[in-house]
């Protein structure tokens, strides 16, 4: 077996939704979501990162905004 250096660890809770990959001001849309499974599943990236996000009902689904 080889030895590997500087190889990152890849995250622990895989996310199916995008919060990763959010900048500030970037959104997106979840289909038959509940917003406060969303602001669950946000919390996880806050902590972690220091992300802030904003999770509010749209139509049939919640929409998710990265505010910092």
């Amino acid at each position: 077996m080889k030895v590997e250096k500087g190889v990152p660890m890849p995250d622990k809770i895989p996310s199916k939704y995008p919060f990763k990959n959010m900048e500030v001001g970037d959104s997106f849309y979840a289909e038959g979501m509940k917003t406060s499974q969303l602001s669950n599943a946000s919390a996880y990236w806050a902590k972690k990162k220091g992300y802030k996000f904003e999770a509010r009902a749209e139509g049939s689904g919640t929409r998710v905004w990265r505010t910092e």
